[in-house]
Formats: structure tokens, C-alpha cells, sequence
């Protein structure tokens, strides 16, 4: 299995100076999919199209390399990184809720956030896919389908074979991690294949995270996995609520599960741009009225 790779690449000015730096990182060796992360341009070189020239070139280089897309996460206590990647053809794929600490600084950001600060995931393709069989549950296929046309992809709703879940191994491969390329009090769990004692493998998972005091867990399943129609309805059981999608990451399509620990989030704290994007909000908001 790969591990989590960075590639930071930087815009110079007459040779001498480093004037911007923008990073793409991919969260493992195998995902086809990576994220452009941490943007920054110095003050006094701002609003010159830098940044968009920077995003630009990240994108050509990730094509080059055979990636066959690129996602932004970007900031909701200010909608102008969101305006910023849709003017360059990212679009609306869902959100990371709660994914930085609320005491984290962002330069030039004059809003003071009063919560964990949510992303919002917009994504572009480099090379876009054939038609996708995916198998999410009923309950989310409307949901998972409007996403992926919001991508202009195709995809197929399909449903298994079988009534119940019908593993074919019975050990899983399961990925946690808490790495400092995550933000503090965040966790990551990725399933790239199910085994017969993924539920509880699962729950033992949250329940350490959850000891280790970690406010904020996602837990990432692949769409394409017959599976996932099944233990779909078993991870929400526990906890978890669906928060959007990421295509080409570590595990596959995935479909992404988000689980707060103690850790209240305040939809409407949280500003979007897109409509795509409000429709996922209200979408999350209405299906666990709860826990959100």
C-alpha cells in the first residue's frame, strides 16, 4: 500500500523570490485523485492572478503524472476560495464537516470562526470515467446520483446480487489514520475491502478514536463495492451520517461518512456559494435532524 505523498510546487518572481507555494498531496500511494492543499500567496503579491496561475499549472502537472483528478478543500467562514475554484472548473462534491480546529488561522481571513471549521470538497476531473456502476444504498442513491451529474459524469444506480451482505474474504483491509498531515483532532478510517468482521472492526475503531479524544472522525467506503449498499445503513447505526462523496481516493468511488464526537457543528455557520452546495446542507441537515 502507498503512502501519503506531497508535491509542493512554488511561483518565483525574477528568480529571487518565492512569492506563492501551493501543494499537491495525495492522502495514499494508491488513490488516483489528489488534493491541492495549502495555497498561500504573500500579501503584497496578492490579487495579481497568482494564485489562479499557480492552481492552473498544479493542475497540467497532475494530468502529466497520470492523475486522473484534482479536488479543493475549501473554507466555509468565507465563500471566496469556493467562488475561486468553481471559476476554474471545480465543482460541488461534498463537505468535510468540523475538519480544522476552530483556532486555526487562515492569512488574510478577517472572519473569526466560532466552531470547527468545515471544508467544502470541490472536485475536478483530468480524465473523466466511463459510465460508474455504483451501489449506495436507497435511502442516498437520488443523492450520490445528483453529485456525480453535478460532476458531469455518468453513473449507474445498480443494486446486488444478493439480499444480504455476502463477503467473499473474511478479513478486511482497513486504513485509520491520525497522521500530522491531518488536522488536530481529526481522524481518517478508509475501507479498501470488507471482510466479515468489518462492523465491528469499525466500532472498534471509532470507540479508540473516540477515547483518543478525537472531535471529528470521516470514514471513507467505496461506491463501487456491492457491500456498501448493505453496510451503508450499519456505519449510520453507529453514529455516522453521509456528508458527500470523493471520486478516485484511496479506496475507490468513495462515499463519505462523517461521525462528531461530542463536537456540535451549527449549519448555518457555515456559508457556501454554490446552490449544489446548499442542496448537500440542506440535504444532511434534513436526513439526521439529530446529530446536525
Amino acid at each position: 500500500m502507498g503512502q501519503n505523498t506531497e508535491h509542493v510546487f512554488g511561483w518565483v518572481k525574477n528568480l529571487s523570490e518565492l512569492v506563492g507555494q501551493f501543494s499537491e498531496r495525495r492522502s495514499d500511494g494508491d488513490a488516483m485523485g489528489a488534493e491541492i492543499a495549502q495555497g498561500v500567496v504573500k500579501p503584497e503579491f496578492r490579487g495579481q492572478g497568482i494564485f489562479t496561475q499557480l492552481t492552473e499549472f498544479l493542475m497540467k502537472e497532475g494530468k502529466s503524472r497520470g492523475l486522473a483528478g484534482l479536488f479543493l478543500g475549501t473554507v466555509t467562514s468565507h465563500t471566496f476560495s469556493q467562488r475561486l475554484g468553481m471559476k476554474l472548473g471545480f465543482r460541488h462534491c461534498g463537505f468535510l464537516l468540523g475538519y480544522a480546529p476552530s483556532d486555526v488561522e487562515f492569512k488574510g481571513i478577517a472572519e473569526h470562526v466560532t466552531q470547527r471549521e468545515t471544508f467544502e470538497l470541490e472536485y475536478q476531473y483530468m480524465v473523466k470515467p466511463s459510465e460508474l456502476v455504483l451501489y449506495p444504498p436507497p435511502e442516498h442513491d437520488l443523492f450520490v446520483q445528483r453529485l456525480y451529474k453535478n460532476l458531469d459524469v455518468s453513473v449507474k444506480i445498480a443494486v446486488p446480487e444478493f439480499f444480504r451482505p455476502a463477503f467473499s474474504q473474511s478479513d478486511i483491509s482497513i486504513k485509520s489514520s491520525t497522521t500530522v498531515m491531518l488536522p488536530a483532532g481529526y481522524a481518517a478510517i478508509y475501507i479498501h475491502r470488507y471482510g466479515a468482521n468489518v462492523v465491528s472492526e469499525v466500532q472498534a475503531q471509532l470507540r479508540q478514536l473516540c477515547l483518543n479524544r478525537l472531535d471529528v472522525i470521516t470514514l471513507y467506503v467505496d461506491l463501487r463495492d456491492p457491500l456498501t449498499y448493505h453496510l451503508t445503513p450499519e456505519f449510520e447505526k453507529m453514529g455516522f451520517m453521509v456528508a458527500g462523496i470523493l471520486p478516485e481516493a484511496a479506496c475507490g468511488e468513495a462515499l463519505i461518512l462523517q461521525y462528531f464526537n461530542n463536537t456540535p457543528i451549527v449549519p448555518e455557520k457555515i456559508k457556501v456559494h454554490s446552490e449544489m452546495a446548499h442542496k448537500t446542507l440542506d440535504y444532511i441537515r434534513r436526513r439526521y435532524p439529530d446529530r446536525f
